[in-house]
């Protein structure tokens, strides 16, 4: 927990600027962020939820001083959140004069580790430059005991550090490089000695020992991927690998691969998994890395023990975690419901379900490469028919001086075409001129067995204005009305929508199909 300055003082002449600092964050933009979170949304992380509130409060009257807390508390929040996901930073205008007993309350009462306490600011001139200067105290309830008690000086010359970076000669440098000292001693104090750190350390120790002494050191089958790499040659050089570990069925693997590089960052390594499905090898290069060590050894090692970053290993454990080869580097696509995405709010969840829909059930590096196929296919076959079924048809109604059909128009250049998965049948939203220079959004269907085109006349002609080339939100619209569907979606696989709404007949014709040659 992050606590307001208990007290701060300044030398008169810096009066004026203050005044006006004061003025500017009275305004409320820090406040004004908060006011289009709706807290219910993050119902399933409590501890994000209590910060936003905590700084929500915070925010309600910010001055010059009671802003440095602020900063502190984000940049902590920025650092450790990392470090701990399910932690909780809080910010509080409460102020302390420093008592230990004090502090235990605190921490006890709002369940937080640690207390930081700016209890004296002064801003000052000496020698003709301006100082601030933060007396800091850091409380640790693991130690009860107050482990920072410093005092930290910062002048107003940007010293180019990230994210302390600072305009020169202006007192919110001097804050800048104060709170910069601070927060490096905060930090590593929380580092060096918190006890979930310590053990965390320890841990990754163990493991780094068992996957060096029980997988590195042992034989792997280093003709394995020679089989297998087939159109992945361009990107994988078996030259280079030092390592392979299979699963049980020989269906799936982790390959490790390393080049020696010049200059201070002098190792450049990735990995190469693998997963067999219907009989055939699906690879990707994943986790290229960048770094320095100091021989080939070291740093093929250090690269090999990121292994445990991957579910490797079971929890809090050296043990060997068989949901490895399903978990992480092997996830399955899932079909998400309401309830599992709890982001939906924020995204268009109906897309991303469309777009996991055929592939629900398969290894990831499965289903990415299969939809990077089925789009390439859907791209070629957009181009070809495109290119020899619908524009020849377009320039031939032109030429033919249709009243109905002076002229078309498209959007980015090209024809936006809409259709199964099957191909059989094949919509397009197109502008077309008529004679009199009404500009009318239609769609023209080809059905491929009859290789006729109609006029899909469900929805009125929808009139466009002259100069206005982009009607995709009207055929969202309208479509919307019968059907899932958007520009994202590679097909539109309803057959509800095709065989109701477009290709329906009655008495032997298409209800809402007019003939167009």
């Amino acid at each position: 927990m992050v606590l307001a300055p208990n007290e701060f003082t300044y030398d008169k002449v810096f009066e004026k600027e203050i005044k006006s600092k004061n003025s500017e964050l009275a305004k409320g933009e820090a406040h004004q962020k908060f006011e289009s979170i709706n807290f219910e949304d993050f119902k399933d992380e409590e501890n994000i939820k209590l910060m936003a509130l905590s700084e929500m409060k915070y925010t309600e009257d910010l001055n010059f001083s009671t802003q440095i807390s602020l900063l502190a508390y984000q940049y902590l929040s920025y650092i450790l959140l990392e470090r701990f996901p399910n932690g909780k930073i809080l910010i509080s205008k409460q102020t302390s004069t420093g008592s230990i007993d004090e502090y235990k309350k605190l921490s006890e009462s709002q369940d937080v580790d640690y207390v930081l306490n700016f209890s004296k600011v002064e801003l000052f001139k000496n020698n003709g430059q301006n100082f601030v200067k933060l007396t800091t105290q850091l409380y640790d309830n693991f130690s009860k005991e107050v482990v920072v008690k410093s005092e930290y000086i910062g002048d107003n010359k940007d010293r180019g550090v990230y994210m302390f970076s600072c305009k020169n000669n202006s007192i919110d440098c001097n804050v800048t490089n104060a709170l910069y000292l601070v927060l490096k001693e905060v930090i590593g104090e929380i580092a060096n000695h918190n006890p979930v750190l310590i053990k965390g350390r320890e841990l990754a120790k163990l493991r780094f020992d068992e996957l060096t002494n029980n997988y590195y050191s042992k034989p792997f089958e280093k003709n394995f991927l020679e089989s297998i790499i087939g159109d992945y040659k361009t990107e994988i050089d078996l030259n280079k690998q030092y390592h392979l570990i299979l699963d049980s069925t020989h269906s799936k693997f982790v390959s490790f691969f390393i080049q020696e590089d010049t200059g201070p960052i002098n190792f450049d390594a990735y990995m190469v998994i693998g997963v067999k499905h219907n009989g055939k090898w699906y690879l990707e290069r994943i986790n290229n890395l960048s770094f320095s060590a100091n021989t080939l050894e070291e740093a093929k090692k250090e690269y090999f023990s990121g292994l445990a970053g991957f579910n490797f290993f079971k929890e809090n454990s050296v043990e060997f975690n068989p949901d490895f080869w399903e978990t992480n580097l092997f996830e399955k696509v899932k079909f998400l419901t309401d309830e599992q995405w709890d982001m939906h709010k924020f995204g268009d969840w109906e897309s991303l379900e469309q777009y996991n829909k055929q592939y629900v059930g398969l290894y990831k590096i499965v289903a990415d490469q299969m939809r990077l196929n089925f789009k390439s296919e859907n791209e070629n076959f957009k181009q070809k028919i495109s290119e020899e079924i619908f524009l020849p048809f377009y320039h031939k109604i032109v030429e033919q001086k249709n009243n109905e059909f002076v002229k078309y128009s498209t959007m980015f250049d090209r024809l936006n075409l809409i259709f199964p998965q099957d191909k059989r049948v094949v919509l397009n939203p197109i502008a077309i001129t008529d004679n009199k220079g009404n500009k009318n959004l239609k769609y023209i269907v080809y059905i491929k067995e009859e290789n006729s085109f109609y006029q899909w006349t469900y929805f009125q002609p929808i009139n466009l204005p002259k100069n206005d080339w982009h009607y995709g939100t009207d055929v969202i619209n309208q479509l919307g009305k019968l059907t899932k569907w958007n520009f994202s979606y590679p097909v539109l696989e309803d057959d509800n929508f095709w065989e109701n709404y477009v290709l329906l007949k009655e008495n032997g014709q298409y209800k809402f199909l007019k003939k167009l040659n």
